[in-house]
């Protein structure tokens, strides 16, 4: 189910970043062409373009040697949105908080249906272990009320024998 989750996500997230390569056509105007400037960010610029922080906020999804950092990523991505708001990422980043965030509601909806699970597998080891001591009682009284039944068949046996001999005392007697 996890491992199905996570396939999913990765879709999303390419999707996503795929959806954010998209472009309507080249830079027209002085005022596009100064802010993109803006955005493009150098070696000596003061704050990160919306690309580097983009790109940054991929890296954490995307840690192949360990879980990926949801808010980490999650912050790099409102960063974006705050600082960019008319960015091409800022869409892309929309879309990546919506579903980092509907993937932690899901994690917590998992982790309750597993701990639900856990719970649930508790109470019926209890109620199979009290079953079973349930049994092993009525087993034992089935036993014991053989017994005492094979007990009762051999005296009233032992009885029905005296009342024949005496039957027969008697009418030696008569």
């Amino acid at each position: 189910m996890i491992t199905h989750l996570k396939k999913l996500i990765c879709l999303i997230m390419l999707t996503v970043i795929l959806m954010g390569c998209v472009t309507t056509g080249g830079i027209n105007n002085s005022a596009d062409q100064k802010n993109a400037a803006q955005h493009s960010g150098g070696f000596f610029s003061i704050r990160p373009s919306d690309r580097e922080i983009f790109t940054d906020a991929l890296s954490f999804l995307s840690a192949e040697e360990k879980e990926p950092q949801y808010n980490e990523a999650k912050i790099r991505l409102e960063n974006l949105i705050q600082l960019y708001p008319k960015s091409k990422w800022a869409e892309a980043a929309k879309a990546l908080i919506i579903s980092i965030n509907r993937m932690s509601e899901l994690e917590q909806k998992l982790d309750q249906s597993e701990q639900k699970q856990a719970k649930l597998a508790n109470d019926f080891n209890s109620l199979s272990n009290k079953s079973r001591q349930t049994e092993e009682r009525h087993a034992a009284e089935i036993s014991r009320l053989q017994q005492e039944n094979e007990e009762l068949a051999k005296g009233l046996q032992q009885l029905k024998n005296l009342e024949i001999q005496l039957e027969k005392r008697k009418k030696r007697r008569r």
